[in-house]
């Protein structure tokens, strides 16, 4: 479980199947793992505290999984915008762009479409180019 778990790193948006399997066969395993050690936590326990035992293992799993959740996303946060910052800006420059310009392009995808409307001097190959380096900062920060 821990195997596919890893491989996700190797995800790109050119292997989303590959990405769907890894997640699935690695949720298979962590699934199965979570409850069965819920059942493990009540075999020790007195009949009379099952219900105690099986709380605070339960607990114990939704604890982990928040500073889990907390701790990833801080990494992908952080991960991806020192990417994007570098990569985007540099992709809307080779497409033409003013350093004013890409400034605002990388500014604005966080906001989509809305915002992009919003950039002065935006051409279609400009939002080709940081769009794919602004994706491409996603996978950088998923691995």
């Amino acid at each position: 479980m821990t195997f596919f778990g890893a491989m996700l790193g190797y995800i790109t948006p050119e292997r989303k199947a590959m990405g769907i399997a890894f997640a699935f066969l690695s949720s298979l395993g962590y699934g199965y793992a979570q409850y069965l050690s819920i059942a493990y936590v009540q075999f020790g326990a007195d009949q009379t505290e099952l219900g105690i035992a099986g709380g605070l293992a339960g607990v114990a799993r939704y604890a982990g999984g928040a500073v889990a959740i907390t701790l990833f996303s801080t990494i992908l946060g952080t991960v991806q915008s020192s990417y994007a910052a570098v990569h985007v800006i540099a992709a809307a420059g080779d497409a033409g762009a003013t350093p004013g310009t890409a400034r605002a392009v990388l500014a604005a995808f966080p906001f989509g479409a809305a915002g992009l409307e919003k950039v002065q001097g935006l051409t279609t190959a400009i939002t080709q180019a940081a769009g794919a380096a602004f994706v491409q900062s996603y996978v950088e920060g998923v691995k």
